[in-house]
């Protein structure tokens, strides 16, 4: 160890404060964030905590600490630390140790399909700290510095990306804006698609090969996912007209009205369960390509909400769909439009990469500081 530092179990020298069970139904209200071992769940009208580094108890993740600022309300699911002694183990101290920590106490959590915290064995953690208080504010000094240069650039990033983002959802929504002057004119969304909705597959038939059945959650913005993933095997041939081909457009009809993704082969065998339409174009004059960034755009949703009903959870019917109106461009147009939409969002896709590997690169540093801070080596 290094010469001047102590070590001394978590039990030894810290008094460990478990969070205080809420729940949405009798305690939920609006002025401070409920959190646990994770972000905010809801809000209440109360607070037992501020500006103060939270270990996670239950569903631990690899981000098991995490330190929020202002008032908030911790629930049961998260525990705090303070020293016994705060004028000879700083607060601010205990913190940082915690966070460097990270990695040992995910390392303490027990479980399969949910990981918890050894408690237990979280007590017996050796703190490592310095034996002078004044070389304890010295290291928090420094990384206070350096973590507030880094939270600044990490922002500054996340902004410069934001801004990417909108420019191109900006710039697409012009798009299916326009005066009408390179258009054939306004048309409704039927005349050029056709609407299909899916098959009302029980879950009592599926089963763990065959056929993917895509539901209303496996229809993202903009991407069709293989999450929770379902399968059936088809034995009726009237389910056949529902099997999916690559290419097809889907749309979401119940819920988060809207979400549109393609079909690609990798989700292939594939079949359409209902309240998830399909639309396949009807004409040559109009490209699939382009149909899908109208279905993506912004435009496209807001209209579809407008349409949508339902008390629990929205809901929007083929019908609705077919009537939405759209200004169709030509199909020269059309390909010109798409070419740039493409280039454009390769762009921002290159953007969003570079600034996550920034963001990812601050991260390590961060990681590193606390590893240097906590070896002596500052």
């Amino acid at each position: 160890m290094k010469k001047g530092w102590k070590s001394a179990a978590v039990d030894e020298i810290c008094n460990v404060e478990y969070g205080k069970r809420v729940v949405r139904k009798n305690d939920a209200g609006t002025k401070y964030a409920v959190y646990g071992g994770g972000g905010e769940t809801f809000r209440v009208d109360d607070y037992n905590r501020e500006d103060r580094v939270v270990v996670a108890r239950f569903g631990l993740s690899e981000q098991c600490t995490r330190r929020v600022g202002g008032r908030f309300f911790l629930n049961d699911s998260g525990l705090t630390l303070s020293p016994h002694e705060p004028s000879e183990l700083l607060p601010e101290f205990l913190d940082l140790w915690t966070l460097a920590s990270n990695d040992l106490i995910y390392g303490l959590s027990r479980g399969t399909a949910q990981r918890n915290l050894d408690v237990d064995a979280f007590r017996q953690l050796r703190v490592r700290y310095p034996s002078d208080v004044s070389e304890q504010r010295r290291i928090v000094a420094i990384l206070d510095e350096a973590f507030e240069g880094i939270a600044a650039a990490k922002a500054n990033a996340e902004r410069n990306l934001r801004n990417a983002r909108e420019v191109f959802e900006g710039w697409r929504e012009a798009l299916f804006q326009e005066d009408g002057q390179t258009s054939s004119g306004q048309r409704r969304l039927g005349d050029i698609v056709n609407v299909q909705n899916g098959f009302a597959f029980k879950s009592g038939d599926y089963c763990d090969a065959g056929h993917f059945v895509v539901r209303i959650g496996n229809v993202q913005d903009g991407e069709l996912v293989l999450e929770n993933p379902r399968f059936i095997e088809l034995t009726d041939p009237k389910q056949d007209r529902f099997v999916l081909n690559a290419g097809d457009i889907l749309v979401s009809l119940t819920g988060n009205i809207g979400r549109a993704a393609m079909v690609e082969a990798h989700h292939l065998p594939a079949v359409l369960n209902q309240r998830v339409a399909r639309i396949t174009t009807t004409t040559d004059t109009v490209s699939k390509d382009w149909v899908f960034a109208f279905l993506t755009s912004h435009s496209f949703r807001q209209r579809l909400q407008t349409a949508g009903h339902g008390a629990a959870q929205q809901n929007v019917s083929t019908k609705e769909i077919e009537a939405v109106p759209v200004r169709l461009p030509s199909r020269n147009e059309q390909e010109r439009q798409i070419t740039q939409v493409l280039a454009m969002r390769s762009s921002v896709t290159d953007w969003n990469e570079s600034y996550t590997r920034r963001l990812a690169a601050l991260d390590e540093l961060k990681a590193s500081l606390l590893h240097q801070a906590f070896t002596g080596q500052l």
